[in-house]
């Protein structure tokens, strides 16, 4: 999905995983969230503009605030949030990677990643490239 190099805090990141957008973001703190893209309020994807205000993911349209474990927390008007919420997936960090969990029938994950021993590796490398 990423890799934790990548993934600073504050930095937001739109990738594709199993034919869908899933928008990967670490809090000011340092958590590692990956959400559904799209806001629940109007529909405006979060990996397009949004971005990271202390703990909250902020929709990039109306400015609506989103807390770590999904739960709309801010509106962009000042009012009371509404009971919306983003589609939390669950995520894990591991030999320098970002594993995000996706399942057709919104199960939990049923895996845990070890990080693997490094004796005698060097440092990872990481390259990115697009081909067309």
């Amino acid at each position: 999905m990423a890799s934790s190099a990548e993934m600073r805090p504050g930095r937001v990141v739109n990738r594709r995983l199993a034919g869908e957008d899933v928008v990967v973001y670490r809090t000011q703190s340092g958590r590692l969230r990956a959400v559904r893209p799209y806001c629940p309020h109007l529909g405006a994807h979060l990996g397009h503009g949004g971005r990271v205000r202390g703990e909250n993911l902020v929709c990039p349209f109306h400015h609506f605030a989103f807390g770590p474990e999904g739960e709309c927390v801010q509106t962009g008007y000042g009012t009371t949030p509404p009971k919306a919420r983003l589609g939390v997936l669950e995520c894990r960090e591991a030999a320098g990677l970002v594993f995000v969990w996706r399942h057709a029938r919104g199960a939990p994950a049923s895996w845990e990643i070890e990080e693997p021993s490094t004796d005698g590796f060097g440092p990872p490398h990481c390259t990115v490239r697009t081909l067309r």
